[in-house]
């Protein structure tokens, strides 16, 4: 996770992948109260080599606290 400007910039990886739908991130300023902000569709709902993800989302004012959701293809 990087700060840039006004944007929070997202990188993340995958060792594996099965039946993986997407993933949605989720931004809260409370740690408690989450909302779902973006949702990045898998590169490949089944894979058994490494993907990496990014994105980027804009920073709430103050502190954020930022979770990813992943989700299934049988959700």
């Amino acid at each position: 996770m990087k700060l840039r400007e006004n944007n929070i910039d997202l990188i993340w990886k995958t060792s594996l992948e099965l039946n993986n739908k997407e993933f949605q991130i989720e931004q809260s300023s409370d740690g408690e109260r989450f909302v779902t902000v973006q949702t990045v569709e898998a590169l490949n709902g089944n894979s058994q080599n490494s993907k990496i993800y990014t994105s980027s989302i804009s920073a709430l004012p103050g502190i954020n606290y930022i979770r990813l959701a992943q989700i299934d293809l049988d959700d």
